[in-house]
């Protein structure tokens, strides 16, 4: 609409297409990101999480046939805060694995920070 409010059809079939990117475990249940926001979230985590010259994030495919011990979604961290050594976070989303490693990595600097003072 040319007032700048948003036509009724566009606001429910966004909010159709955040239910059903919910229900995937795609997005998170805070759907009052848009996609774009999403987006912007998830490579701002893989920034964070690479940060340091040397460190890097491997990005695997899903598992199509997700299990207790096989979840959906993996990623292997390896950098400085890891010790240089491979870190796999799991979850059923790629957002729940970043957000896992986020806090791990936020963790190994903070305990870095006690043993040094």
């Amino acid at each position: 609409m040319s007032d700048g409010t948003l036509d009724p059809r566009h606001v429910e079939e966004r909010t159709n297409l955040n239910e059903r990117l919910q229900e995937q475990g795609v997005i998170p249940l805070d759907s009052s990101l848009t996609l774009g926001e999403r987006d912007a979230l998830v490579l701002s985590r893989i920034n964070d999480l690479r940060e340091k010259d040397g460190d890097y994030v491997i990005l695997t495919g899903d598992n199509p046939n997700p299990d207790e011990d096989h979840p959906s979604c993996l990623i292997v961290c390896f950098g400085c805060w890891t010790l240089w050594e491979e870190m796999e976070f799991q979850g059923s989303t790629l957002e729940e694995c970043l957000e896992k490693a986020v806090k791990a990595k936020a963790l190994a600097k903070t305990i870095k920070k006690a043993t040094e003072t």
